[in-house]
């Protein structure tokens, strides 16, 4: 119930590593965490490691902040209210969640330049939170071994772990995430999303008709991060996520990144797009697109309890706002795309 996978095809297990991660990609949203390392050992133990700011530690009643994280559930988003704040699998479980679910956990977190272990089985502590010294590292070292008692045939799906690692690597190109199994992985794509397009168009086999079209810009509280290109054969594909979380049905995101398209297309070429409705200069932009669409935002309201659409108005208004006023600049420096395009209105 509080996994909400299979123990079966192990992505149950993979929901515990999601949580811990996302821990991890709040410090980084926060500012305070440039790496990630995910290491399966060769007992099955698996080892999240950041160099964020580490776990507080301050008492909480008689009970330091950080074993209060992992024995205690909490009906709030967050334990202690930090924003920005994200989940990486459809939604969070807790830590709480996978210390419960672990036959052992170790933590070791450093605060203050001072270095805390605490060691937990079956998520009850066996020992105290200590203090073990000075230490010039930083951040949050979690090792867990999965109960076996949970998981009787416990297996790590490595080709979904790399696969939703690559993606973040595209959406957070300021982080470097890394995994070691039997070889070593590592995810850095400087570039953003204009390299997750490249990386979706690889077996195209075709050359693109322009340069990237990419943004990177707040609207309001929104930011939004846009990577689109045009491939005169190629079947229209779009990519969006909401808070990193893939959104595998769209919604307003993608509805403000095609309005935003056309909008700009019609200050293009306002005289041949008199009269045209918004309908068709979509339908006619979208042939040939591969483009993926970003936004991060506080008020993230989905279709369903799955979150796989996202139905935030106003992520359409400001996806719309800044595409529409920066596509204009971008056809004229690619004006073959803008011919492509009125030739597709004339048939």
């Amino acid at each position: 119930m509080y996994l909400g996978g299979s123990i079966a095809d192990g992505s149950a297990c993979l929901r515990m590593i999601w949580e811990l991660l996302a821990n991890s990609l709040d410090q980084h949203l926060g500012g305070h965490c440039n790496t990630i390392a995910i290491e399966i050992g060769e007992a099955g133990e698996i080892t999240i490691e950041d160099d964020g700011q580490g776990f507080p530690i301050h008492a909480v009643g008689e009970v330091p902040f950080a074993e209060l994280a992992f024995t205690s559930l909490h009906s709030t988003p967050t334990l202690d209210g930090h924003t920005p704040h994200i989940h990486v699998g459809v939604h969070g479980i807790g830590v709480v969640v996978v210390n419960a679910c672990s036959a052992w956990l170790e933590l070791e977190t450093i605060r203050d330049g001072r270095l805390y272990q605490q060691r937990f089985e079956a998520g009850i502590p066996t020992s105290r939170l200590r203090d073990t010294g000075p230490t010039d590292r930083r951040g949050t070292r979690i090792t867990f071994s999965p109960d076996p008692l949970v998981f009787p045939n416990f297996t790590v799906n490595s080709e979904a772990l790399t696969r939703r690692l690559r993606e973040i690597s595209f959406i957070l190109p300021e982080l470097s995430l890394s995994f070691r199994d039997n070889r070593k992985h590592v995810y850095r794509n400087p570039t953003g999303l204009s390299a997750f397009v490249d990386y979706h168009a690889r077996d195209l086999h075709l050359p693109p008709m322009t340069e990237t079209f990419a943004l990177h810009e707040e609207s309001g509280e929104i930011l939004v991060d846009v990577a689109a290109r045009w491939w005169a054969d190629a079947e229209p594909h779009i990519e969006s996520f909401a808070n990193v979380e893939r959104t595998t049905e769209g919604g307003s995101h993608v509805r403000g990144l095609t309005k935003g398209l056309a909008e700009g297309f019609r200050q293009f070429a306002r005289k041949k797009c008199a009269g045209l409705r918004s309908e068709r200069l979509i339908a006619a932009l979208s042939k040939g697109l591969c483009a993926v669409v970003c936004v991060r935002l506080t008020d993230a309201r989905y279709e369903g309890p799955v979150r796989n659409q996202l139905s935030t108005p106003a992520a359409e208004t400001a996806v719309k706002t800044v595409v529409s006023k920066a596509f204009p600049e971008f056809l004229e420096q690619n004006k073959e795309l803008g011919r492509w395009v009125l030739s597709q209105l004339r048939k």
